[in-house]
């Protein structure tokens, strides 16, 4: 049993990511923001991480998996924007798999502080799309149209 002060950081990372995407998307966007809590933007450099994890149910495995890792200095606005290419994570096998993990350890310029910022996005696993264009308002399900 140990006492420890805790002391609240500084800043706080954020990421928006897609909180969905498509085996058949080919891309996603990830941002990764940093902000003080008086709200000016933090100056530092974010090892952002993307990974596909597999967990076999059946064997206490640890966790396999592919990852597309980044390592960028944040922009004035605290701020950074990149585009990770789909196909390294073979999204089209979705027996394996329904998420994507996405972390970003930021390292704040000067003194050295870490902060970790975490998030998943979701697998959709629905192979095909319909919408229909200037439908009838009396269409009735199951009615040829």
């Amino acid at each position: 049993f140990t006492v420890e002060e805790y002391v609240l950081p500084k800043f706080e990372v954020t990421i928006n990511a897609p909180k969905r995407i498509s085996f058949l998307d080919q891309e996603l966007k990830v941002n990764v923001c940093a902000a003080y809590t008086y709200g000016q933007p933090v100056q530092g450099r974010v090892q952002l991480s993307v990974c596909r994890k597999h967990y076999n149910d059946r064997c206490n495995e640890t966790p396999k998996g592919i990852c597309e890792a980044v390592t960028a200095q944040l922009g004035k606005d605290g701020c950074i924007t990149k585009v990770i290419n789909t196909k390294t994570f073979k999204l089209y096998h979705p027996r394996m798999f329904r998420f994507l993990d996405v972390e970003a350890i930021l390292t704040e310029d000067g003194t050295g502080v870490q902060i970790i910022g975490a998030d998943y996005i979701s697998i959709y696993q629905a192979r095909e799309r319909m919408w229909f264009k200037n439908m009838d308002m009396y269409y009735k399900r199951g009615i040829p149209y």
